[in-house]
């Protein structure tokens, strides 16, 4: 398969992973086959009655799917499979010049770089964008444990991930090797962080790019946590005209469903896909650093999910240029709604109501739903979502905000983590 192929449309539909298992497990009923548990603790238990004694690439290729579809679905592996499966691997790397290649490294490279807090659609579609890949290779780099630290405790320039052999099998990552540990051989994936760089260029460069904006950013976040280079900012020029309403009040009406004023922008750039950008304002407007504006794109230029939604974005920055203002954004996530919030602080007799907005998630960097208050000093005590979705319908959920995200002159950015009532 060439790497245009990885270019095509992908969904979480079975039938892609039924017909793939069935090359390496053929007595698994294609019909049972799901993106689930089952699937893969079925797969599993078919591995080591078939393969675990097999020293052969057909045992270490079945092993990998094993590897794949437990990352997949959230599967934990037992010890005595990365015990039988781990030594295959390094065997028959070593049986060539050191490289391992095809799904083996596709594999390994999901399950130690892909992240669990993505939904199950996201980690299907990263998983079978990178197994389309042509010519996936990890290279095995022998090396003592004590070259994992260079002068000083920094560490050194190597993999991020490795394979220790002795006294236990298991998958380590650098900066957490034991010194007990004999054998050891790290993983260099930096010819897929190649591959994966030309791929996301040349849809970004397509004229009229079609490709799942989700599936650009998983990639790029996936070859992140690979750590095979420092983050990157991708830039591309977007000349298309922008709505742009300005101020918490008029944001979180606009959260609400109420109509509201906006001005007119044009956003000249684009940096890693959404999440900055250049306006242009030609006409007067009163903006200061670290307000937040909500901005919503036309479609000519970027995909439509992108343009059906109000984007929720922060003043970095801003100079006056000729007849026009330059303003620099980060862009956060999409709005979803406005929200009440109730709130009692920590030893407090009376809570206090007040209104947020809640931000989707947006993959990879926004895994959980996100909540916008005004500017607070704790998040500390017992706090409730209260969701009016409709008329006489009334939701209240407790929960406890998480990861603090941003923090403005105006604005407080936290997660937010369900927690039980």
């Amino acid at each position: 398969m060439t790497a245009e192929a990885a270019t095509a449309a992908v969904s979480v539909s079975p039938q892609w992973l039924a017909l793939r298992l069935g090359e390496h497990f053929p007595e698994l009923p294609p019909e049972t086959v799901r993106w689930d548990s089952a699937t893969a603790a079925r797969i599993l238990a078919l591995w080591h009655a078939r393969y675990a004694n097999q020293e052969d690439s057909a045992a270490t290729v079945a092993g990998a799917w094993v590897v794949a579809v437990a990352w997949a679905v959230g599967y934990p592996l037992e010890t005595s499979f990365w015990t039988l499966w781990l030594p295959k691997v390094i065997a028959e790397g070593q049986q060539h010049d050191g490289v391992v290649t095809g799904e083996v490294a596709a594999a390994l490279a999901l399950y130690l770089a892909g992240d669990g807090a993505w939904p199950l659609d996201a980690r299907v579609e990263c998983l079978m964008a990178v197994l389309a890949l042509h010519g996936v290779t990890a290279r095995l780099l022998p090396a003592a444990p004590d070259t994992a630290q260079a002068d000083g405790g920094e560490p050194a320039q190597l993999p991020f991930w490795g394979i220790a052999t002795e006294p236990t099998v298991q998958l380590v990552r650098r900066g957490t090797v034991s010194r007990a540990c004999q054998t050891l051989f790290w993983l260099d994936f930096s010819a897929l962080e190649r591959q994966i760089d030309r791929l996301v260029k040349r849809w970004l460069q397509a004229p009229h790019q079609t490709q799942s904006q989700q599936l650009i950013w998983l990639l790029l976040a996936f070859a992140e946590r690979l750590g095979l280079a420092g983050r990157r900012v991708r830039r591309q020029p977007c000349h298309c005209d922008a709505k742009v309403v300005v101020g918490w009040e008029a944001i979180a009406a606009l959260a609400s469903g109420a109509p509201v004023a906006w001005q007119g922008a044009e956003i000249v750039e684009l940096s890693d896909l959404v999440l900055g950008a250049r306006l242009r304002f030609t006409a007067s407007v009163s903006v200061r650093d670290g307000e937040i504006v909500a901005v919503r794109f036309t479609a000519e230029h970027v995909s439509v999910s992108i343009a059906t939604q109000w984007w929720l974005g922060v003043v970095r920055w801003q100079r006056t240029a000729a007849t026009a203002r330059i303003v620099g954004l980060q862009i956060l996530a999409p709005i979803e709604a406005a929200t009440a919030i109730l709130s009692l602080a920590p030893e407090a007799k009376r809570g206090t109501r007040q209104l947020g907005i809640v931000l989707k998630r947006w993959l990879p960097y926004f895994p959980q739903p996100v909540l916008v208050l005004r500017r607070l000093e704790r998040l500390s005590g017992a706090w409730w979502l209260v969701r009016e979705p409709e008329r006489f319908q009334v939701s209240v959920e407790r929960f406890q905000p998480g990861r603090i995200r941003l923090v403005t002159p105006h604005v407080t950015v936290a997660e937010i983590w369900p927690k039980e009532a």
